[in-house]
């Protein structure tokens, strides 16, 4: 627009999308929308700065990320020659998992001797985004906990703090019905698999619950349990039922814990049945000295 034109290709390094379920079309980079919303921005940005008015190619490249994909998931999620350029907020937080654990039980340890008994614990970005947007929580009620929900639980009973509500994207959190703890990719997944198994405990047939099995993300696996009316609702029962049970048998008898699974695309998959009471509790403490 404006006599700006702004093409935006991927060079050696960054993978092309070969299934579908990801954020980014079949046959196109792997380029998630963030960042390349990020990318065409900031170089409308400098084309405005100084002038300029035609066509301008933009390549992204990632030196060695032909190699670097080899060690990761993305072959398996269908992405192929190279890895995938992700983010939500263009902000890098450090991934060091002591580092990581240990601004967890900081900030579970502040909030405690702030005054708060209960508090919200969230993966991430999707699930602090879905806190404040669809629930109209104040982010200073939760701790993000990264993939460490079991370490994270375990803290918060070390800290005496009374209440728990763990909030996160389906995706991640549909694990716990398999009784993982550490969610990180590299450590465990059975996404699919609890999907399929719970499935076919729900009256899937044969065919459906192979299709569940190679899909490559939840909300793919949820759209074909949507293809027979009523058992996504059945599935996601038995899935939040079984996760809270391995959430409460982690949390022991001196912390009571609830969650709220969702998606982007579907809001609430599923709660526990305390979890909206809870909510209700949290929100009622006072946050003054918090402040």
């Amino acid at each position: 627009k404006d006599g700006i034109r702004l093409h935006l290709t991927a060079g050696e390094g960054v993978g092309m999308v070969t299934k579908p379920g990801l954020a980014c079309e079949v046959g196109k980079p792997a380029i998630n929308p963030v960042p390349r919303e990020m990318i065409f921005t900031h170089v409308e940005r400098a084309c405005r700065q100084y002038g300029f008015q035609g066509s301008l190619h933009i390549e992204i490249f990632i030196p060695q990320g032909i190699e670097i994909s080899k060690k990761t998931f993305n072959p398996r999620m269908g992405i192929k020659g190279g890895i995938s350029l992700l983010g939500t907020s263009g902000m890098v937080e450090p991934m060091s998992e002591k580092a990581l654990t240990d601004t967890i039980q900081l900030e579970l340890h502040q909030k405690h001797v702030a005054g708060l008994k209960s508090m919200i614990l969230t993966p991430g970005n999707y699930g602090e985004s879905f806190l404040r947007d669809e629930l109209n929580v104040n982010l200073d009620y939760a701790v993000k906990c990264s993939n460490f929900i079991g370490d994270s639980l375990d803290m918060a009973v070390q800290e005496n703090i009374e209440e728990v509500l763990l909030v996160g994207h389906g995706g991640k959190l549909i694990k716990l019905a398999a009784g993982v703890m550490n969610t990180h990719s590299s450590v465990a997944d059975g996404r699919m698999e609890t999907l399929a198994a719970w499935g076919g405990a729900c009256g899937a047939g044969p065919e459906l619950i192979r299709e569940i099995l190679e899909s490559v993300t939840v909300d793919q696996g949820l759209k074909l349990l949507e293809t027979v009316p009523g058992l996504r609702e059945k599935v996601m029962e038995q899935v939040v039922r079984r996760a809270w049970e391995h959430l409460t048998l982690r949390a022991g008898e001196s912390m009571k814990v609830e969650c709220i699974l969702f998606t982007n695309e579907r809001g609430i998959l599923g709660m526990s049945p305390g979890a909206m009471d809870m909510l209700k509790r949290i929100l009622a403490q006072d946050m003054t000295k918090l402040d």
